[in-house]
């Protein structure tokens, strides 16, 4: 893993664990990616000795649902329809590498 993704990642993971229940922005600095949504889920696993690490943020207002998985170069995204907001037979993926990631609460 490259310094500047592994400093991107810690920080990453550190603003997930303190803003749990916050509404928080995620941005892809150049892209395309925007999220605006309350952190409402935090799950670390170790599995092997590798730690997992998966987030959820709630976009109630739209009925969506994103999951953020932390791997060791990139941050995977996983948007869909929540369950109880109608139709939730559709997901996008992207994957943003650490270093184009901005984040705020």
């Amino acid at each position: 893993m490259s310094s500047s993704a592994s400093v991107n990642r810690d920080t990453l993971l550190h603003f997930l664990r303190e803003n749990q229940g916050s509404e928080v922005t995620l941005k892809e600095a150049g892209g395309a990616l925007s999220l605006t949504g309350r952190l409402t889920d935090f799950s670390e696993l170790d599995l092997c000795g590798r730690l997992l690490v998966e987030s959820e943020l709630s976009m109630e207002a739209l009925g969506l649902k994103v999951t953020l998985t932390l791997h060791d170069e990139l941050l995977g995204v996983q948007v869909s329809g929540e369950e109880n907001a109608g139709p939730a037979d559709f997901m996008i993926a992207r994957e943003i590498p650490y270093p184009r990631l901005e984040i705020k609460d």
